[in-house]
Parts: structure tokens; sequence; C-alpha cells
């Protein structure tokens, strides 16, 4: 999620890669956790931004797969939310589906991993360097 009332200033857009049926634009940004934009408005696919102030790279990659995973899911129809909810916080949501879907989910998240993960890191540990100057 986007920081309470906080602009993220510093970004570094890492590449577009395929999605399931969509190119993904992948930046990171200041601060930690992350986000997915399905219609961002400044580009003509969805973007999932990083919060790249982690300590670890395994929290680069825990919230990149929570992101596509979560895109996955909605795109393929499993994803479920309260409607008569007023306040749509997302926390109310839910994920529903058989294990045959599942193994759907893993296999397009996988694929979408093996090619962005050698630039995320690339651009991670350039990240971190311009950190500390």
């Amino acid at each position: 999620m986007e920081g309470k009332g906080r602009t993220h200033l510093r970004q570094q857009v890492v590449g577009a890669y395929q999605l399931g049926s969509h190119m993904v634009q992948v930046v990171l940004r200041e601060g930690d956790g992350g986000e997915y934009y399905v219609l961002p408005g400044d580009i003509p696919h969805p973007r999932i931004k990083v919060g790249a102030d982690q300590g670890e790279w395994s929290d680069v990659v825990e919230v990149l797969l929570h992101e596509a995973m979560e895109q996955v899911m909605a795109d393929l129809g499993y994803r479920w939310e309260p409607t008569n909810a007023v306040s749509r916080d997302r926390l109310g949501m839910m994920f529903m589906m058989a294990h045959p879907e599942f193994s759907e989910v893993c296999a397009r998240v996988g694929l979408f991993l093996a090619l962005c993960l050698p630039d995320v890191g690339v651009a991670w540990r350039e990240w971190k360097k311009g950190a500390k100057g």
C-alpha cells in the first residue's frame, strides 16, 4: 500500500514483462510494500510498484510475488469482495479457487518471475548503493 498521504518521489522503472495475458511494468519506488495499477493512465499496460527500501532481497521478492499473484487471481476471476461493503476495504478480499486454478496462477507468476527477477535484482542492488551515497 502507498504510505499514508506520502508521495513517493524516487522511482526506477525496471522494465515490462509478461504476466498472464498482460505486459506489466515493474517499478521500484521509495518505501516498502507494493501495489498494482490496472490502468495507471500514463502507459498502455498495468504496473506493479515495489518498495525498494527493504532490508533484504527476499522482502523485495515477497512483495513482487504478492502483487503478481493477486493480479493474476483477479484476472482469472478468483477474487471475491463483499459487494455490500460501503468502505470497499481491500482487507475483506478473498481468493477462491481449486487446485488446478492455483496451478495456473503459479505457472503464470512463475514465468513472470523468471523473466523479471534478474533485472529487478540488478536494479535493487543499484538502488541500495544509491541510498548509501
